[in-house]
Parts: structure tokens; C-alpha cells; sequence
């Protein structure tokens, strides 16, 4: 079965903005509309470069909202400081494909400024129970992209730790978002921010 034309379109301004893969790791029967969901795997071509993680299947619907709101489409971005091994590289893409599930394994749609917590730490973030939702904090990753279903919101996780998770229901989103940007490496682990 191909895939549905708005993942082709996701794919497609993909490979525009990234080029291919080193890797990517699929993940099938997933719940709701989501048969099938692809975690690409860009490697950092330096030893200080960040590993990317993306999702491509989480827009195949809208995602589930309340009665007379829309939930809208969203692909998931996730980056990691330096080169993983493969078997962190398959836990990443695992949660990363969890959380692209969960708006239909709970009836409700994720979006920029959310957290969403865990049973157990992210993988390779010890100590991070939880996830930030973000807009965009790399340059060359984009708010949106453009599909023939309309735009597709692009989501930046950044695992945080529960210290974090408190301090974030206490200021508005973008105030915490910037203090946490301001505060460590998000995208290390943050027992080893700074090492």
C-alpha cells in the first residue's frame, strides 16, 4: 500500500530540508490511522553535530481533539548532542513513535508549549520523565510544512527533567522555554550539560 499523498508531501520537503538518512527505523499497527510510522535518523557529520530524529506517519490524520476544535497534523523533531549507538538510536525512535501515537491513544492533540510525561526517563536523558513541546530551536528546522492537506506543525521534543516540569507550571510557556534555553544544552542529557 503506498503512502497517503500528505506523507509524500512530509517526505518530500524532508529530503529537501535534510537530504537523505543515515538510517531510519519503522514502526507498523500503530492505532487510530497511523498503520505505519518512520523515525529518520540523521547522524552528525562532526563529532560535536547533533543527532536528528524526525517522525513521518504522525500526519497521515488529524490528530483527535474536543468537539468543535481542530486537532491539526504534526510530525515530531527530536536532537540529540553527538553520535549515538544504534541500540540508543532505536529507543529514541521508539518513544519518539509512542508520543506520535499518544494523541489517539488519548483523545487529545499535542501541540507547541505542551508537556507530556512518562513512565520512565527518555532514552539517553536520564533524569527526564517528561518532554517540552516546542516551536522550532534549530535555524534550519521549519514551523511548518506545507502538504496538499495544509500545513503539518513541526514539533520540537526536548526531554526535562521533573525539577523543570515544576518551574514550567509556574511562568508562561515562552518565558520557560526561554529559561530553560538559557539555562543548559537541551540537547544534552542535563547531568552532562556543559561537560
Amino acid at each position: 500500500m503506498s503512502a497517503p499523498p500528505v506523507l509524500r508531501d512530509v517526505f518530500r520537503t524532508l529530503m529537501e530540508l535534510r537530504g537523505d538518512a543515515a538510517a531510519s527505523i519503522t514502526f507498523e499497527d500503530g492505532p487510530g490511522p497511523i498503520a505505519r510510522l518512520d523515525v529518520f535518523i540523521y547522524r552528525p557529520t562532526e563529532s560535536a553535530g547533533l543527532t536528528t530524529f524526525v517522525t513521518v506517519g504522525m500526519a497521515t490524520a488529524p490528530m483527535p481533539a474536543p468537539e468543535g476544535q481542530e486537532g491539526g497534523r504534526a510530525e515530531l523533531w527530536l536532537s540529540r548532542s553527538g553520535a549515538l549507538a544504534p541500540e540508543d538510536e532505536q529507543q529514541i525512535a521508539m518513544q519518539l513513535a509512542n508520543l506520535a501515537v499518544y494523541p489517539w491513544n488519548t483523545g487529545r492533540s499535542v501541540t507547541w508549549a505542551q508537556i507530556v510525561g512518562f513512565e520512565h526517563d527518555f532514552p539517553t536523558f536520564p533524569g527526564c520523565a517528561a518532554v517540552f513541546l516546542a516551536g522550532p530551536l534549530l535555524k534550519d528546522t521549519p514551523n511548518w510544512l506545507d502538504t496538499c492537506e495544509g500545513r503539518v506543525q513541526v514539533i520540537t521534543v526536548v526531554p526535562i527533567t521533573e525539577q523543570e516540569r515544576a518551574a514550567a507550571a509556574t511562568v508562561p510557556p515562552m518565558t520557560f522555554a526561554g529559561n530553560l534555553i538559557d539555562s543548559r544544552d537541551v540537547f544534552t542529557a542535563p547531568s552532562t550539560a556543559g561537560a
